[in-house]
């Protein structure tokens, strides 16, 4: 558990205006999810990190640790939360071709297309995932 000295205003008040009632639980820009225990009268906060890592994290992740080189992208869109996000893009230095995962919720399945070819493969956890990313980016 991380503890960060600073006054709760500062943290309440921004969660206030945006429309956060209960901030026991909150999800980040970033998409991870944060369990907030304020302890009364204290003026430090204490964050426990129980983050929810969503299986394209998880894949990125392992990917970028197994072949740093191997640049993603999510696609941006002009409406983020109304417009579906669900698509990244892989890239490698030595690969003349892009992969992409989708997935509207970032969970399994998903289903990877290349530029290469016009083959659809749907993996269902993270051993497929780096086998289809590896193969088809031909590292």
């Amino acid at each position: 558990m991380a503890c960060y000295d600073f006054p709760l205003v500062h943290l309440i008040k921004p969660l206030e205006r945006a429309g956060h009632e209960d901030i026991t639980s909150l999800r980040l820009p970033n998409r991870r999810r944060v369990s907030l225990v304020v302890m009364p009268h204290a003026r430090s906060l204490d964050v426990s990190d129980t983050c929810f890592m969503r299986d394209i994290e998880t894949i990125i992740e392992q990917m970028r640790a197994a072949h740093p080189a191997v640049q993603v992208e999510q696609l941006k869109v002009k409406f983020p939360g109304a417009d579906d996000d669900g698509l990244w893009f892989f890239t490698h230095l030595n690969c003349p071709f892009e992969v992409q995962l989708e997935s509207s919720t970032g969970m399994y399945p998903f289903l990877v297309e290349t530029d290469e070819n016009d083959e659809r493969v749907y993996v269902h956890n993270i051993n497929e995932a780096l086998a289809a990313l590896t193969k088809k980016l031909h590292l």
